[in-house]
């Protein structure tokens, strides 16, 4: 059982790195621009990883985190294609939700919290404890609140890309203050 167990341990946390490799592709790929007006030294706003070569590789983690889910179980399957789905609207799309504060603080923390029940599920499931989901919900809110702090190096590159975060809503140190 402790094979096991320990197997599908490995095969889940394949399962949501593959997920989060896509996810931050996915996000450099929509963030050149901005990247490039922050001096950032992110491979894909660097040029050292081509765009269609970052568009290709997220596609195949994409694949092979839902494989990796597959083969674990039908939920673990929904909450790794609910995080790719929560990593799309974050960077792509019409109106990407790192654009705006209150879209911004919603996919993070739902995709923190969706997090924690991966791991629950890949560590074997059951009905997840009130703890867990206390302590998922807490964890998931600050990194809502905390993820903001990375805006505050990104001002130049947000402002060329018509975001509204939380230092060009209300100032450097405004944003400072709340996020502390």
């Amino acid at each position: 059982a402790g094979l096991r167990l320990g197997l599908a341990g490995a095969v889940g946390a394949l399962a949501w790195l593959a997920a989060t490799w896509t996810i931050y592709l996915l996000n450099g790929v929509s963030d050149v621009l901005a990247d490039q007006r922050n001096g950032s030294s992110r491979p894909i706003a660097s040029g050292v990883l081509p765009v269609e070569t970052a568009r290709r590789a997220a596609a195949l983690l994409a694949c092979v985190a839902v494989g990796c889910a597959g083969l674990l179980s039908p939920l673990m399957v929904i909450l790794v294609s609910a995080m790719l789905v929560l990593g799309w609207l974050y960077s792509m799309g019409p109106r990407p939700g790192k654009n705006e504060v209150p879209s911004f603080f919603v996919l993070v923390t739902a995709g923190g919290f969706l997090t924690y029940l991966a791991g629950w599920q890949a560590a074997g499931g059951g009905r997840p404890s009130g703890a867990l989901l206390a302590f998922g919900a807490a964890m998931a809110l600050w990194m809502g609140l905390a993820g903001m702090s990375k805006d505050l190096s990104d001002v130049a590159g947000d402002r060329l890309a018509g975001r509204r975060t939380l230092p060009l809503l209300v100032g450097e140190r405004p944003a400072r203050l709340i996020i502390a």
